[in-house]
Order: C-alpha cells, then structure tokens, then sequence
C-alpha cells in the first residue's frame, strides 16, 4: 500500500506523513517465488509502495483497477474502491489516516502470466484504539492485464482487526491471541503439514533448540520436517495451549513420532514474530493411574486471567519452598483439600494418593528430588514450571502443569524425563 505522488499534491500533510511512515516498512524480502509475468508485476507493485516510489505505483494501476480488502466495512479502509481516481483519493487516504505499519513480511510468492499470489505477515498500530495488532498473515490475489494491476484482493485476520480497531480487546489480550495462532499456524504448517519452506516463514534464523536430539538452527528443523513428511502415520493431538508473553507452552501427544505414542510439552520463546527458541519434555503414553486419569485428560478451558500473576507466584513458592527447599509447611497451604485431581501414572487423586506414593517410595529407599526452578510459565487458571532434580538419583526433567482454583492447586499433570548425559547427540544449548 502506498502513496502516489500525484495524490500528495493535494491531500494534506497531516496523513501523508502518516502514510509516508508505513510505507518505509512495507518491503519485499527474499520470498519463495515462482510464476510469471503476473507475479513480476505484483512484486514491483509491492515493492514500490514499499519504497515510496509513488510514480510507479501509479503507472502500474490499471484504470479501472479494483481494490477489494476484505473484512469488517465498519473500518474505512475495508471494502472496495473501483477504479484508479477511487483507489488514489479514497482508499490509500483512509488507510494512512488509520494505521501505521510496524512489522511487514513477504513469505511466499506464486503466479502465471495472468494471476500471482502473495503472502506474508504483518503488524499494524491502527490509530482509531491505539493497539497493535501483532504479527498476523495477510495474502493477496492480484490479476494483471497488458502489464497493469486490474485487481489486488486483499485478505487478512479480519476478526482480529476488527476487534482490535474498535478497541474490544486488550492489548494483552491481542498479543495472546496473535502468539497463540502463530505457534499453532507454524505446528500445523511444518511439523504435520511437511512444508519445509514454511519453515523460514515461522521460524527465526538463529532458532535455538533445548532438545538433545535435534540442533540448533533452522537448517536442522528443515532435515526433521522434511523427515516427518515421509511419516503418514506422524500426528499431534494438542490438548492445552498457554501464551504467556513471548512464551507458548502446548501440551500434546504425538504419535508416529517415535516407535510409541509421546506426551510432551513443547514451549516456544518468540520475537519479532517468529519462534527463536523451544524446550520440550516427553514421555512415553502410559497406562490410566491408580484414579483412572490418563496423562492429558481434564480441564482445558483457561479462565481467571485476572489472576495470572497470583497463580504463578503461588505456584513459585510452592516449587521453591516445599519440593526445593523441604520447609515444614501444611500442604493445604497450596494443595486444595477437597479436590486434588492426579494425572501423573503413578499416583491416585487427593492428598491421600500423593501421600501414599511418597511412603511408597520411601519404603523402597528412591527419593524424588528438586534442585531448580528454571522456569515459570501462566495463564490464568494454569501454570506449567520447568525444572531439574533427580529420581531414585537419576538426573531429571520436571515439567509440571497446575490448574488453580480460588489460589490453591486443584489438578496437576506432569512429564518427568531423562536429563540429556554425556551421550546425547546435541545438547549445545543445554536442556533448559
């Protein structure tokens, strides 16, 4: 989206320089691309606008051009303008009035000699409310005639900006939501979907990788989904999902990803957009425990919010007093009384199953052991904390997911593996 020269003669400064700024983020970058006389002309359409070059923006419209963007007409700049004069003195006017572009990608580009495609990812302030609305994907169909733009139809999150320009949202709650759809969006595009190039499309170019297996490096992450694509029998059944910030943990279990179904939590660190750093824990599916609970089953809904910040602290002292620090404490200080539902295999609901597993263990000579609180990820109503100890004196991993209720822990899941030894094939980055 751009500016043309001819329209700053006589439309005032006050969104020019609006529109002026957004257009200096507006870039073309090194898409995946393939196609056409079409797609040759959308990209330098695209591409001027992102270089301010307002004359060949303009000689590149069609006159009778139409510009379609799709979404809420209640936002001035959603809707469609009919010909070259309309698009000039209506459209791009709106639009420069109402945003300004803060994070703009071109991913993908495809085409013939008639139609092109394009796709990619941006953030927008959007003037009327104030909020930004995260990175999020756009894509556009343009049609090309005799050299020119006929139509440019634009599609993007039109729920999100909707929501957003009317300021029924948060901005906490529009960055939540944004980094939710990014982590999924990249799960489904790459690990199920087998599309190696959406890696680079999700993924930063320095992504760090916690698990031992696997390197870092979005290079090696292409070897592992070009490999799973091979796999018909590979999926992923996500159970829970929490955003925290930059951090999105998901809670799944993956089948076909190795000779028996996993349950894993995965937790994904982002910036500028993108995933740059993932932990994970997993485990082998086991049978129900002693309540009959199996390890995913149980409350998915998060709720509470407004208590995010309570819950993990509560969850905090908990980890650090009573598991690391062994304090003389009364459980039901952080442990409901009435309702404690279990999913770890090996131990019943309530206080009671708890307590008889300890003296289970004890009675066999093997302590659970805490050592360190590496981190403390919340949602509302759940809270996951990641860290290291031992088991009967075994080096391990604790990935523990709490629900609250009323500030007390009411249901628990876990994953509880090995810590990586000397052995393991990459292990750069380290386990946490």
């Amino acid at each position: 989206m751009s500016l043309p020269k001819s329209l700053t003669r006589r439309r005032p400064l006050t969104w020019v320089a609006v529109y002026l700024t957004t257009l200096l983020f507006l870039t073309t970058g090194p898409a995946s691309a393939e196609g056409g006389r079409a797609l040759e002309v959308a990209r330098s359409f695209m591409g001027a606008m992102g270089n301010g070059d307002f004359q060949t923006v303009e000689s590149l419209m069609a006159d009778d051009m139409v510009w379609h963007n799709e979404g809420d007409t209640s936002i001035p700049w959603i809707g469609t303008w009919r010909g070259k004069q309309a698009i000039l003195g209506e459209f791009f006017p709106a639009y420069g009035a109402g945003a300004s572009t803060k994070m703009w990608t071109v991913d993908h580009a495809s085409g013939d000699d008639l139609e092109a495609l394009m796709t990619g990812r941006m953030s927008l302030l959007l003037h009327n409310s104030g909020l930004e609305t995260g990175p999020t994907s756009w894509a556009v169909k343009v049609r090309v005639e005799d050299g020119k733009v006929k139509l440019w139809h634009w599609f993007e999150d039109s729920d999100l900006f909707s929501r957003t320009f009317h300021g029924e949202t948060t901005q906490a709650d529009v960055t939540r939501s944004s980094n939710r759809d990014l982590v999924l969006r990249a799960l489904e595009a790459t690990l199920l979907g087998g599309n190696v190039d959406a890696v680079d499309e999700y993924f930063g170019p320095e992504y760090i990788q916690h698990n031992p297996d696997v390197p870092s490096g979005t290079e090696a992450f292409k070897g592992l989904v070009a490999n799973l694509a091979q796999n018909p029998d590979f999926r992923a059944d996500i159970f829970r999902v929490l955003v925290d910030e930059d951090h999105v943990a998901v809670h799944s279990i993956y089948t076909g990803f190795a000779e028996v179904p996993l349950v894993a939590f995965d937790v994904f660190r982002l910036e500028n957009g993108r995933i740059v750093e993932h932990w994970d824990n997993l485990l082998p599916v086991a049978a129900p425990n002693p309540s009959g609970r199996s390890q995913v089953d149980g409350v998915t809904k998060v709720t509470d919010l407004d208590k995010t910040s309570s819950n993990k602290a509560h969850v905090r002292e908990f980890i650090e007093k009573v598991l690391i620090g062994h304090e003389q404490v009364e459980l039901t200080r952080y442990i409901s009384p009435t309702t404690y539902l279990q999913h770890n295999p090996m131990v019943a609901d309530g206080l009671q199953g708890f307590g008889a597993f300890m003296q289970e263990l004890a009675a066999k000579g093997i302590q659970m052991e805490y050592s360190k609180l590496h981190k403390v990820i919340g949602e509302g109503n759940f809270v996951l904390t990641l860290s290291e100890g031992a088991f009967g004196g075994a080096p391990k991993a604790y990935y523990d997911l709490f629900r609250l209720e009323d500030g007390l822990i009411v249901e628990h899941w876990d994953v509880i593996a090995d810590m990586p030894g000397p052995e393991a094939k990459h292990n750069e980055a380290g386990k946490f």
